[in-house]
């Protein structure tokens, strides 16, 4: 058994904190951050730290600082993906494994001489390499696809995610729309511009996905058009399904069935969502079926 110390508890003295790390307040020693911990306290000891950082640095600052292991927590009732006993070379509960080459350290940090074939990691940076990936594959076997084909056929392939099970939210919608036009003619290959404003409403964007924000418990009727394109057989009918409805909610699609007649032609159809939503966050899925392809 190892005692139990908490990190705000384990701060080096103001007047070593202001020699020789200026502005740092004792308060970010909850956080674990790098040498805001005291050895003499923290050593053999498991820290408790504040998940206000990244959790990969609070456990290497307690590494660091001698302690035998980290327990990380926030505002979740769920445990923290880096909670781990030392000495330890991987990260349990994660959501993607990078092959690091065979001369680095698990934590890549100062004094860390420890080597493993393979260094577990998580969060966006990690899961931006695999979609990557998945978007190439498609892009092999579909070559003259465009990037907003490829996204699409992603998204609509995925298995689906409750809303509530997003731990983290590392979804900035925010950055979507502030994508600089040099970086969009990276992605679009052509020299677009966006000069002016274009009359509209989000919920119109010919978008894989349906999304709405109102106010709690207020009734709504919205309207969304899509427009789809046939890229599996030739001939081919679809007909829609809703699954998962919410409670409240009435969602029709018209029509509800799509018959092609070539690959590449273009059908239209509106989903109209009616009713009042009861709860802070709702999901139902549109699915398309030919009895083939989804």
């Amino acid at each position: 058994m190892y005692p139990l110390i908490y990190g705000g508890d384990a701060r080096i003295l103001e007047e070593v904190l202001e020699g020789t790390h200026p502005g740092l307040s004792s308060l970010k020693c909850r956080f674990c951050q790098i040498n805001s911990l005291n050895p003499n306290l923290v050593k053999g000891k498991i820290v408790l730290c504040i998940g206000h950082r990244g959790g990969s640095e609070a456990a290497w600052s307690a590494f660091l600082a001698g302690a035998v292991g980290t327990v990380i927590v926030d505002g979740l009732q769920l445990p923290r993906d880096f909670s781990r006993i030392y000495p330890c070379l991987h990260l349990a509960l994660v959501q993607a494994m990078v092959k690091e080459l065979p001369t680095t350290s698990a934590q890549q940090g100062t004094g860390d001489n420890r080597i493993a074939e393979y260094n577990i990691e998580s969060g966006t940076s990690m899961a931006c390499p695999h979609a990557t990936g998945a978007a190439a594959y498609i892009k092999s076997f579909h070559p003259t696809w465009s990037p907003a084909a490829i996204k699409s056929a992603l998204m609509t392939t995925a298995t689906p995610m409750s809303a509530r099970r997003i731990r983290k939210p590392n979804l900035h919608m925010v950055q979507a729309i502030s994508i600089l036009v040099q970086n969009l003619r990276l992605v679009t290959g052509d020299h677009s511009v966006c000069s002016k404003a274009m009359n509209g409403t989000v919920w119109d964007l010919n978008y894989p996905s349906f999304a709405l924000s109102i106010p709690y418990k207020e009734s709504i009727a919205r309207t969304f058009k899509r427009s789809v394109t046939n890229v599996g057989l030739p001939v081919s009918t679809y007909k829609a399904t809703v699954i998962g409805a919410p409670k409240g909610l009435k969602i029709n699609v018209k029509p509800n069935i799509l018959s092609f007649t070539s690959i590449g032609q273009k059908l239209s159809f509106v989903l109209k969502v009616e009713g009042r939503i009861v709860k802070d966050m709702v999901s139902a899925s549109l699915v398309w079926d030919d009895g083939l392809y989804k």
